[in-house]
């Protein structure tokens, strides 16, 4: 299972990973960046993120 995840300590909610998602996941909710369930992790987001808050963890 891969999930994206978010240091909310470095997200500034800048909006640059919601903008650059080819498939609207990544919303901004409560003054969050959350990524949804339709998440097809092509790193869009964790390439776009100026703070690097953004990051792909695969299990093995």
């Amino acid at each position: 299972m891969s999930i994206m995840k978010i240091d909310h300590e470095k997200c500034v909610r800048c909006g640059e990973c919601v903008d650059a998602c080819p498939f609207g996941v990544p919303v901004i909710e409560d003054d969050q960046v959350v990524i949804g369930a339709n998440c097809r992790f092509c790193g869009t987001c964790e390439m776009t993120c100026p703070t690097e808050a953004i990051t792909f963890e695969k299990d093995n």
